[in-house]
């Protein structure tokens, strides 16, 4: 099996490509959108407009993960050692309070806002400890804030875009899990978070990478204008 055998035609020989679908795409106005995800070297796709998924691997199984809501409110109350650490990184209480970060027994929680709900809550600990929400929704921090933006920036982590929140760029959001390991080979699960917001990136013009300059900072910057597509990016 193919994936001509099943309609799709891709122009590269490896990566990840957007193209049409052949199941809606001919049925749409937008009949030239290139909305159905391909990778190519793991044989699977994804339609982001009608959902239709497959593999050219007919034995290979399909685990559906039940996503787990966590709480809706966080406690806003944060002692003041904690406002001053934020406030020694140049982050105002006023950012804070607008972006609702919240304070849970040692740990600072950054809540994961999507379509206004808290679907992830990402806590650490002034000594870099951190842990997330056990299966809770993997998306971008601040992910409400690229809906409808021709200009989108995506940070390395929280503290990057809650800085550039207080220099006055609102269209900012994080990825959830940090930058990836140098030389290492991410898998489609571990960018599974670029999933949800594939319809926003493809409606915007330009996307700026603000990653950290190490090396696990431009592989991670490379992996997402791979991914995303590098004449955006």
């Amino acid at each position: 099996m193919t994936l001509e055998s099943n309609g799709i035609y891709v122009r590269a020989s490896s990566g990840q490509e957007k193209t049409k679908c052949p199941k809606c795409s001919p049925k749409r106005r937008k009949s030239f959108d290139p909305c159905l995800s391909v990778n190519i070297d793991e044989g699977v796709w994804n339609c982001h407009h009608c959902g239709w998924k497959g593999s050219l691997h007919k034995k290979m199984k399909t685990i559906e993960q039940v996503l787990i809501k966590p709480k809706q409110e966080v406690n806003t109350q944060l002692p003041k050692d904690i406002t001053d650490w934020f406030n020694d990184r140049g982050i105002s209480e006023s950012v804070l309070i607008d972006e609702n970060i919240g304070f849970n027994n040692s740990w600072i929680e950054f809540p994961f806002y999507k379509d206004g709900q808290i679907v992830n809550i990402k806590s650490r600990t002034l000594a870099k400890g951190f842990k997330q929400e056990k299966n809770a929704e993997k998306c971008f921090y601040r992910f409400d804030h690229l809906i409808g933006m021709k200009t989108i920036i995506i940070t390395e982590g929280e503290m990057d875009a809650l800085s550039l929140v207080q220099s006055g760029f609102n269209n900012v959001v994080s990825v959830p899990d940090g930058a990836t390991a140098p030389n290492s080979k991410p898998t489609d699960r571990k960018f599974s978070y670029l999933l949800s917001a594939e319809e926003h990136f493809m409606n915007a013009d330009t996307v700026i990478l603000c990653t950290d300059s190490d090396p696990s900072g431009k592989h991670l910057r490379e992996e997402l204008s791979r991914r995303i597509g590098r004449e955006k990016c």
